[in-house]
């Protein structure tokens, strides 16, 4: 959308991370998890992301955003994410995010709920 252009009419890079963000939530809803975080204490939180922009995207190209887990840990996963301008067919952005599980009523990370590992890991093996 044109609100999320630039003065030179490029995607500012701010917005980047927000097709970031809805990747995770896209993600989390196709395992089936968001219900299960309304239910509960249990949450997720961001612990960080990173961005490499492989070439400006001009308005009014579309962007294809893409999620993938690539390491699961204890206490957090790695998402990679990847954008594709439809426009060039070609790699716009390429990132990462650190996804911590978190203990919304003791305010503190804790250990992957065993649910979630294992929608993580069915979904990765699928993909695999």
């Amino acid at each position: 959308a044109r609100e999320e252009m630039d003065a030179m009419g490029l995607i500012n890079n701010v917005n980047y991370f927000r097709y970031f963000q809805s990747a995770i939530v896209a993600y989390l809803e196709k395992i089936g998890y968001l219900e299960h975080l309304e239910k509960t204490d249990e949450g997720i939180v961001v612990g960080s992301t990173d961005c490499q922009f492989k070439m400006p995207v001009i308005y009014p190209d579309t962007l294809h955003v893409g999620a993938r887990v690539i390491d699961v840990e204890d206490d957090r996963f790695i998402l990679e994410f990847c954008m594709v301008s439809e426009q060039h067919g070609k790699v716009a952005a390429k990132g990462s995010g650190v996804i911590v599980a978190y203990d919304r009523k003791h305010q503190q990370k804790m250990a992957i709920p065993q649910v979630l590992k294992d929608k993580i890991l069915e979904l990765k093996a699928a993909a695999e």
